[in-house]
């Protein structure tokens, strides 16, 4: 398995999904990568918000929006950002 193309296509459906609201490609990938997706739809969105804070290369301003769409969700956003800008760097 190809971890880098797998986190970059994390990445574009992760930020498609905050910049549209569409849930096509996030479940698409899940699919293809065998991911168990909530069923519960907020729980579910809330999920990809918080995760989207923790991806190193996604730019910050989806990352803010992100923050503020889970709270409109009535969950709280990630705390405090982890040092070195995310867990999935490859290098």
């Amino acid at each position: 398995m190809d971890f880098k193309k797998m986190v970059r296509e994390r990445d574009e459906a992760f930020t498609d999904f905050v910049l549209t609201g569409r849930t096509e490609k996030v479940r698409a990938y899940c699919r293809k990568y065998g991911v168990t997706m909530p069923t519960k739809k907020a729980v579910f969105e809330a999920g990809i918000y918080k995760a989207v804070q923790l991806c190193a290369d996604i730019p910050q301003e989806v990352k803010d929006l992100a923050a503020g769409k889970c709270e409109l969700l009535g969950f709280k956003p990630m705390l405090r950002p982890l040092e070195g800008g995310g867990h999935d760097q490859t290098d």
